[in-house]
């Protein structure tokens, strides 16, 4: 019995691969440009304590999103003024400079943020309102939080 090979077979199979070609490349840029925003954050980013204020799940069973709500304070910008130690002894410089280190050492408040962030079902059922988390902001917007956890 002689088998015939239809004839848009191979075109058939050649969309196929091409097609899985352009899937796979597609789903590596993905995930290289997360890749380089949890590096961004882990380099650049400013870790701060929130808080948990409420937790949201919505979607349907298999495509689950969660969000947390947290409240937080930024960080102060630090104004560094050495004391003017001309015409001092060497033990009053001293002390000028434990209090210049004192004033560095002492962070000042900067804003109030009160926002929701995307989390992964692992934090969704970690967490609950009124724990405390680590979470890491960037400098140029304040806006753009995650939690510490989920970029390490």
């Amino acid at each position: 019995m002689n088998t015939t090979e239809h004839p848009y077979k191979k075109k058939i199979e050649r969309i196929a691969y091409i097609s899985f070609g352009i899937l796979v490349i597609f789903i590596g840029v993905v995930v290289y440009f997360v890749q380089i925003e949890k590096k961004k954050f882990r380099d650049e980013g400013i870790r701060a304590d929130a808080y948990v204020n409420g937790m949201h799940e919505s979607g349907r069973r298999k495509s689950r999103n969660y969000t947390m709500d947290i409240s937080m304070f930024t960080e102060g910008e630090i104004k560094v003024v050495k004391t003017d130690t001309t015409g001092k002894s060497e033990s009053e410089k001293k002390i000028d400079a434990i209090f210049d280190n004192i004033k560095l050492a002492q962070r000042p408040i900067g804003n109030y943020l009160s926002l929701s962030i995307s989390i992964t079902g692992d934090s969704y059922r970690k967490y609950k309102p009124g724990d405390k988390v680590k979470v890491v902001y960037l400098k140029e917007d304040s806006t753009k939080v995650r939690l510490l956890n989920d970029i390490e």
